[in-house]
């Protein structure tokens, strides 16, 4: 239904089955990423410089929240380029969730 609405658009994607979010999702989910990786990665030096902004885990469930989020992002990227990703993506969005919960 989705190439009915768009077919005569000069677009510089070719058409596809996959409807508009397919190119925007993997492209969020990655800067995302990246953002928190660098937010991760500059924290750790400040750290190691001597300055302490809080963002560096110190307990085990500490680092296993971020390893979960960062599942998490990694997975929202792959699964649109492999199906088999989305169980990923679920089972760790239902442990972040259910680690705010608690």
């Amino acid at each position: 239904m989705f190439p009915l609405f768009y077919r005569g658009l000069p677009a510089r994607f070719g058409e596809t089955g996959k409807p508009i979010g397919a190119a925007l999702v993997p492209a969020t989910f990655f800067n995302v990423l990246l953002i928190a990786a660098n937010i991760l990665g500059f924290a750790y030096i400040f750290n190691k410089a001597g300055f302490n902004f809080g963002l560096i885990p110190k307990t085990r469930n500490d680092l296993l929240d971020i390893l979960v989020f960062f599942i998490f992002l990694v997975s929202g990227l792959a699964m649109w380029y492999i199906p088999f990703f989305f169980l990923a993506f679920l089972i760790s969005g239902v442990i972040l969730v259910a680690a705010q919960q608690s």
